[in-house]
């Protein structure tokens, strides 16, 4: 299966709506930015934009490409040929305008996060799950609050 050419350039004009509606009143900076779906197995990529060493060919609308073998394609952010992107597996949402502006933003956010000064948590945060017994607590609350849920649905 390959990668709608129509559809993302459709899904690339959508999420620049979205974002040029917010006209960066949310975080002051526009979201809106270089975006690429990969196709994992074939590491075809779909670009909104050219990149920096002009790899992407245009084809229509789109920039088309591929992601080089020592690249590993999420949906996350990564520097590739001196642009930060946003990438989405083109898979998780081909099929799903909702769910692609769900994730398109949620990328976006990581791509400017840095600018914003929002720094992630370290893992060393989490060294209780590294012990025997942080493990069994964490259970233990999930468990617990699986419980919870399955109760309160069950009184509904």
């Amino acid at each position: 299966m390959k990668i709608d050419l129509k559809l993302a350039g459709h899904y690339f004009n959508e999420a620049k709506k979205l974002f040029d509606k917010d006209d960066s009143s949310l975080w002051g900076i526009n979201f809106n930015g270089p975006i690429m779906f990969v196709h994992p197995e074939t590491r075809d990529i779909v670009a909104n934009q050219q990149d920096t060493e002009k790899d992407l060919k245009k084809e229509g609308n789109v920039y088309v490409g591929k992601l080089p073998k020592n690249m590993n394609p999420a949906n996350s952010t990564m520097i590739w040929n001196g642009i930060k992107w946003v990438t989405i597996l083109w898979y998780s949402i081909e099929n799903n305008e909702k769910e692609m502006l769900k994730t398109i933003a949620h990328e976006s956010f990581h791509r400017i996060q840095d600018r914003l000064k929002f720094q992630p948590k370290r893992l060393e945060t989490l060294s209780h799950l590294q012990t025997t017994e942080g493990r069994i607590w964490f259970k233990l609350e999930r468990e617990a609050l699986i419980k919870a849920l399955e109760n309160d649905e069950n009184e509904k």
